[in-house]
């Protein structure tokens, strides 16, 4: 009996020391796959800076340290240009490479590997400021030029501000997500085709979720391949001079949720195939709601589902189609008050303006009125009116109710 009770513990003791032996293996695997790098306002950039005790000072310094896979916790204050002289060669300043990983151009700050970066108090508390700068082959204050890169996290993004750029770009991609960061206040006068947010060249999925763009030059601009789909959700474009989104590209993107108010352009701006836009909203632009046109290399403009969405009070008109295409269908959506400047360009009460040769099925819509689309209250549309020049929109049958 004892020598059975022997073998059984030295089983046991063997078992225990292989459990041991494993489980201290996985966890050095884990370790060595990710980890965690600090930068704080009170840290200190060196080679070996991003622990807890030791942060770093600027992110350009921790994503310098980082590998593959780790994540950037960084704390509230100000990075980018520190004390305002314009230019990144003081302590603790952000890089600002001109070369930002494959890419010939660079940015303030360079993310050219895969982590994630997020801030630990959140967008109005953690500023990215590039000052009044205009260095030479810059193209954005936040460049992200590697795959699987993810920028911000619900209530942990950034404010990005200033500089001679654009706010944030993405270009050549893949799954990439950027959330809940705010770009303000970017004044650009030196490229006026300067966007808060920059999608450009994906090659797979990136995701656009939660955040604003306000008082700049214009808000967001996707340029898609067929494999590069971006996703839009729950984003914001306000006060801007400029246009608030425009898409483009023969991928399927998906637009949900998206509000786009107050822009010196039109809310939406589509150019390309096969979008969905589905409960976003446009209103109080100084142009168009939504206008769906041809631009050469980014197809015809076919293709598109409007569902849902609010278009209302834009002194343009509320959907504008100006190109070739064919099954656009635009439905179920509550368009009204639009198209109320003087400016005979825009075509006065159209709640949608064809002027394409293409037939766009706009059945089921709310137009303002229960007896659906024509004069005041209501916004006008369909073949009966000023606002389809070659008579192919189909409006009937019309809802009496808003969605």
């Amino acid at each position: 009996m004892k020598s059975i009770e022997r073998v059984k513990q030295s089983q046991i003791s063997i078992l225990v020391i292989m459990f041991s032996i494993f489980g201290l293996g996985t966890m050095k695997s884990m370790s060595a796959q990710a980890g965690s790098l600090y930068v704080e306002n009170y840290g200190e950039d060196s080679t070996i800076c991003g622990n807890k005790l030791n942060p770093c000072r600027s992110l350009s310094k921790a994503i310098d340290n980082a590998r593959n896979g780790d994540q950037l916790l960084v704390g509230p204050g100000l990075y980018g240009d520190l004390n305002g002289d314009n230019d990144f060669d003081d302590p603790g300043e952000e890089s600002a490479n001109s070369i930002c990983g494959t890419l010939t151009r660079g940015g303030v700050i360079c993310v050219d590997k895969p982590i994630s970066i997020r801030s630990t108090h959140g967008a109005n508390a953690t500023i990215l400021d590039a000052g009044d700068s205009n260095l030479a082959n810059l193209i954005a204050v936040v460049l992200i030029a590697s795959d699987k890169v993810v920028f911000g996290k619900q209530k942990s993004g950034f404010t990005i501000t200033g500089g001679n750029h654009h706010g944030l770009v993405a270009q050549n991609t893949h799954q990439v997500t950027i959330n809940s960061n705010i770009i303000a206040n970017m004044e650009n006068d030196f490229n006026a085709s300067s966007y808060g947010i920059l999608v450009s060249g994906n090659r797979g999925k990136v995701r656009i979720l939660n955040n604003i763009v306000r008082s700049g030059v214009n808000g967001f601009r996707v340029i898609g391949s067929s494999l590069g789909k971006v996703t839009l959700t729950n984003n914001i474009a306000s006060g801007n001079r400029g246009n608030g989104f425009n898409i483009l590209g023969t991928a399927p993107h998906m637009l949900v949720n998206n509000i786009s108010s107050n822009n010196g352009g039109s809310g939406y701006s589509v150019f390309g195939e096969r979008y969905t836009m589905k409960r976003n909203t446009a209103t109080a632009n100084k142009a168009n709601g939504i206008i769906i046109g041809n631009s050469g290399a980014h197809g015809s403009s076919s293709n598109h589902t409007f569902i849902k969405n609010v278009v209302v009070g834009n002194l343009g008109a509320g959907f504008y189609f100006n190109s070739s295409g064919s099954n656009n269908i635009v439905t179920k959506n509550n368009i009204y008050g639009n198209a109320t400047s003087p400016n005979a360009v825009f075509r006065v009460n159209c709640g949608l303006l064809n002027t394409s040769e293409q037939t766009v099925i706009a059945t089921k819509n709310f137009w303002g009125a229960d007896s659906g689309p024509g004069g005041n209250p209501a916004d006008d549309a369909g073949p009966n009116s000023n606002c389809d020049v070659p008579g192919n929109t189909i409006v009937d049958p019309f809802t009496f109710k808003k969605f």
